[in-house]
């Protein structure tokens, strides 16, 4: 919804509605390598580089014996962001000119 206002000089200009302005609560980012071990690790700093914060590490629910995955295992990263920091990050990764990089 826009309304118009009109002023003194004739021009009529819009005003957007506040209740339409986006708005981040929170930015959560997860890696999940599906093993526990130095690839796991590499993960978390990767993700505490991005940050700023510690990560949590992430279990297994169950055994999956065709992945190679034991219970309560740990095999991912998750960080939870919020307020200017999660915007910054959200931007960065949207910023990310992707002709530059060799396919």
């Amino acid at each position: 919804c826009y309304y118009l206002i009109f002023t003194q000089s004739g021009e009529n200009s819009q005003k957007q509605n506040v209740m339409r302005d986006l708005r981040i609560r929170k930015l959560c980012l997860n890696i999940c390598v599906g093993e526990s071990g130095d690839r796991l690790t590499r993960a978390a700093k990767v993700l505490e580089q991005l940050t700023g914060q510690q990560p949590v590490y992430s279990k297994a629910r169950y055994t999956v014996r065709s992945f190679g995955i034991r219970r309560n295992e740990k095999i991912a990263v998750h960080c939870t962001v919020r307020g200017a920091k999660a915007e910054e990050i959200l931007e960065k990764g949207l910023k990310v000119n992707i002709g530059s990089q060799n396919m």
